[in-house]
């Protein structure tokens, strides 16, 4: 299983820190040590998937400067099961359903 997840970097709304993560199931007693690595952006070992993100991340990162962009929303379809934690959570908690920014 492949899993990648972007946070920030401090306070500098320009950077982040990109961890991605490779996860295998192995019988026990059999699992290899592993560490973390830094590897650049342009690294080969990266093949296509993730460099296509990477470059995606400078658009992304235009467009959430602009005007018009609100604030990131939640794929109503995709991220359904996200959208019904966060409701839950908020009913759970007493703060009230999520909304619509104004």
């Amino acid at each position: 299983m492949l899993c990648y997840a972007a946070r920030p970097h401090g306070y500098d709304p320009d950077k982040c820190v990109f961890e991605v993560a490779v996860y295998e199931l192995y019988p026990p007693g059999e699992e290899p040590h592993t560490e973390w690595v830094y590897t650049p952006a342009d690294d080969p070992d990266w093949r296509t998937v993730l460099p296509q993100d990477f470059t995606n991340m400078a658009a992304v990162q235009q467009g959430m400067k602009t005007r018009g962009f609100t604030g990131p929303k939640p794929n109503p379809y995709r991220e359904r099961s996200v959208v019904n934690l966060h409701h839950n959570l908020a009913s759970y908690m007493g703060t009230g359903a999520p909304s619509e920014p104004a």
